[in-house]
């Protein structure tokens, strides 16, 4: 299997880790995980869940409406408080998610995020941005044209057409003459600037007191979850952990098709000059250089937490082999498998080449735990695996091998942590979570 499909399965597995209970499943149907401001993830005690209106509201895991769906727009949770807004009716307000209680904000609109100080940025009916406190009082008036959230004190605002930054009394500390600034961490700007002339974007890195950490004279950036990658004019870019520490430099990020690789548990893969992968974690620390030319951190299919180990191959060529790594370079499989899927920390499911082999289940030391499982793995609800093995589908225990659906049906429709919807003899059987049959369809 190729690097990029070997990665493609392995993050279409980890994102259907994060499924919804069943009770909310039950009623609503699809539901969609909220996100948290301050972590970057999903928040998975809590989803969203909407009508045939589109009117947006919240559901906690148990099932209970927290926040009622009458909202047209989506929500953001910082902490214990969530931002609604209906912009139909020009409604926004601001819900303490444990007390399940509202207070209604002075705007039309508003930042989906709380500042650290408790502050909101609000947009009044004169389409100027302003800020209001957590009971609802205008504290800063509505005169910027736009206004981000408050970080360690100081919040970035739009006058005219230029950015600057402002401290909790509404005093210009950083002068607006930036085309943008976006906040990163707690005291960092990432700063972009026009040049009309040149037909120039460029962006640069300063503090929160305009202390010039990197040149403006990059050509992109990407924000990552802990790492600032500046994209430099000779393609390469350089790598800033949200302190302002230089972590990396001249490295390439990996793409996944479209979608860029993340930092995972404070770790990120690179590429060198010389075309080999490496892991470099946002303290600048260094691991399993010189040896790859892939790299890819799995979730652990129970704990849904990254794990320390990685998939690897050790050949560029389109027709690699791929084996399992501890972060510290100890070698759990060596390189010679068609395919790998990571399961948890302690568990893989791999291929060795040839038309005629089959998966089997390794532990961390390397060894078979169960052989001969399946001919080709479809999808997980939690650890186990749908499969199909002799040319009919059923479902194992991916940590022990136990068959748990009989290898019998003739085709999977769909499944999540719930339900698993199977085929036979033309009928459409839907399995609850505990395997039984719970319908026909």
């Amino acid at each position: 299997m190729q690097p990029l499909i070997l990665s493609s399965l392995v993050v279409f597995l980890s994102l259907t880790a994060n499924s919804q209970p069943c009770a909310v499943l039950d009623k609503w149907g699809e539901v969609r995980p909220v996100y948290s401001s301050i972590t970057n993830k999903p928040d998975t005690n809590y989803f969203l869940v909407w009508d045939q209106s589109g009117n947006y509201g919240l559901v906690s895991s148990k099932n209970e409406m927290v926040i009622p769906v009458k909202y047209d727009d989506g929500i953001m949770i910082t902490g214990t408080k969530a931002i609604v807004t209906n912009r139909n009716k020009k409604l926004v307000e601001l819900w303490d998610i444990a007390t399940k209680t509202k207070i209604k904000l002075p705007g039309i609109d508003a930042d989906d995020v709380v500042g650290d100080n408790g502050l909101i940025a609000v947009e009044a009916a004169n389409n100027k941005w302003g800020y209001s406190d957590s009971k609802g009082k205008l504290v800063l008036p509505a005169k910027y044209s736009y206004a981000q959230k408050f970080v360690d004190k100081k919040a970035v605002v739009m006058i005219g057409e230029k950015y600057g930054v402002i401290n909790e009394k509404g005093t210009i500390v950083i002068p607006c003459k930036y085309d943008e600034l976006t906040a990163i961490g707690k005291s960092l700007l990432l700063a972009r600037m026009e040049n009309i002339k040149k037909g120039e974007t460029l962006f640069g890195l300063i503090d929160n007191t305009s202390k010039e950490i990197h040149p403006i004279n990059c050509t992109d950036y990407k924000l990552r979850d802990g790492v600032l990658e500046l994209r430099k004019p000779n393609e390469k870019s350089i790598l800033y952990n949200y302190n302002g520490k230089q972590i990396a430099d001249d490295v390439i990020i990996p793409t996944d098709g479209e979608k860029r690789l993340y930092v995972e548990d404070g770790r990120i893969a690179a590429i060198s000059a010389d075309k080999k992968w490496f892991v470099v974690d946002t303290n600048g620390n260094k691991y399993l250089e010189g040896n790859y030319y892939f790299l890819y951190n799995p979730v652990d299919r129970i704990t849904k937490q990254v794990t320390k180990t990685y998939l690897f191959a050790e050949s560029p060529n389109e027709d690699a082999l791929y084996g399992v790594v501890k972060l510290d370079g100890t070698v759990i499989l060596p390189a010679i498998y068609k395919d790998v899927i990571a399961i948890t920390e302690n568990r893989v499911l791999a291929k060795m080449p040839g038309d005629n082999k089959k998966y089997a289940i390794y532990n961390e030391a390397g060894k078979v735990v169960a052989a001969d499982v399946c001919d080709k793995p479809y999808d997980f609800s939690r650890h186990f695996l749908i499969a199909k093995n002799d040319g009919k589908v059923g479902v194992f225990n991916a940590i022990t091998g136990e068959t748990v659906v009989p290898f019998k049906y003739d085709g999977l429709n769909n499944t999540n942590d719930c339900y698993i919807s199977l085929s036979i003899g033309g009928i459409d059987e839907v399995l609850g979570p505990d395997f039984k049959k719970v319908k026909n369809n």
